[in-house]
This record gives C-alpha cells, sequence and structure tokens, in this order.
C-alpha cells in the first residue's frame, strides 16, 4: 500500500511534457519512416525484378508488415505482462491504462501507413510508371496526425491515467 501511494505520488513531478512529446513524437515518425522505406525498398526491387512478379513481391511485403505487426503486439503484451507481475498489478489494468490511451493511435498509423504504402505499390505497379500525385498527401498526413495526437496522449494523459490507476488501488 504504502509502496504504492509513494510511486503514485512520484508519477508525474518533475514531467517535461514537451521534450517526452517531441522525443515519442521523433521515434513514431522514424518507425513509419522506416515502414515506407521497407515498402519502397521492396516493391519497387522486387516488382523491378525478372524472377519475382508483382503480386509475389506485394505477397512479401505484406508477410513483412504481417511480422511487424505481430512483434509489436508480442513486445506489447510481454511488456505489459513484466510490468503487471513486477508490481503485482494486475495486467489488464496496466494494458488499460499505460498502453490503450495512446497505443491504439500509434497503431492505427502505422496500420495506415502499411495500408497506404500497399495501396501505392498497386498503382505504381498496373500503371508501370512511378509517380507522385496530391491525393498521396493523405497517404502520408493521416498517419502522421494520428502520431502527433499519440505522442501528446502518451507524453501528457497517460501518466496520469496510471497515476489514478494506483491511487484507485491505495484507497
Amino acid at each position: 500500500q504504502d509502496f504504492l501511494m509513494t510511486w503514485a505520488d512520484m508519477i508525474g513531478q518533475n514531467a517535461n511534457v514537451l521534450g517526452e512529446f517531441l522525443y515519442i513524437l521523433f521515434r513514431n515518425t522514424l518507425t513509419m519512416s522506416i515502414l515506407w522505406a521497407v515498402a519502397i525498398f521492396w516493391f519497387y526491387f522486387l516488382s523491378r525484378s525478372k524472377k519475382i512478379t508483382a503480386s509475389r513481391a506485394y505477397r512479401y511485403v505484406c508477410f513483412l508488415f504481417g511480422l511487424f505487426l505481430v512483434k509489436e503486439g508480442v513486445r506489447m503484451a510481454v511488456l505489459v505482462i513484466k510490468a503487471g507481475n513486477s508490481f503485482r498489478l494486475n495486467p489488464l489494468h496496466v494494458l488499460f491504462t499505460l498502453v490503450f490511451p495512446h497505443g491504439i493511435l500509434e497503431m492505427l498509423a502505422f496500420i495506415l501507413v502499411i495500408v497506404f504504402a500497399t495501396k501505392w505499390f498497386q498503382t505504381v505497379t498496373y500503371n508501370k510508371e512511378l509517380y507522385w500525385s496530391p491525393i498521396y498527401i493523405k497517404y502520408v498526413a493521416s498517419p502522421i496526425l494520428c502520431l502527433v495526437i499519440a505522442a501528446f496522449i502518451e507524453a501528457a494523459v497517460t501518466h496520469h491515467v496510471f497515476k489514478y490507476y494506483l491511487l484507485s488501488l491505495v484507497a
């Protein structure tokens, strides 16, 4: 009980919300950029290969993206279970207070990048030319908007949600 109260009191002290926001946004935007780069690399070079058809290249990239999503899911599950077990907290409560408030939007952004990258690849493959259309701005802007909102929630809100969860356990 005393440990949880002390822990709850420490959460949010000396918080640099702007610094955390920028760090989280940078980290997630870097991940999003890597997903785009993987898509562009694999789609472009595999679709240009004489040995690999465009549909096979598409399946390879979807498999890679699927592995990324599974890896993220497993990583989050392991972290949540470890945090819950380490502090004798219900892992589901840890999931709903520390991960879900921002994690849903982060995963949505990454899924949007994957969907938009595959859509872009299909357009390029069927038109047989590499071009940029103004409509593709939404393909980049919507995941970035999701990441900005998720970074704000993670930096400014998630700490307080978890703090109130800990205080509810003490009360």
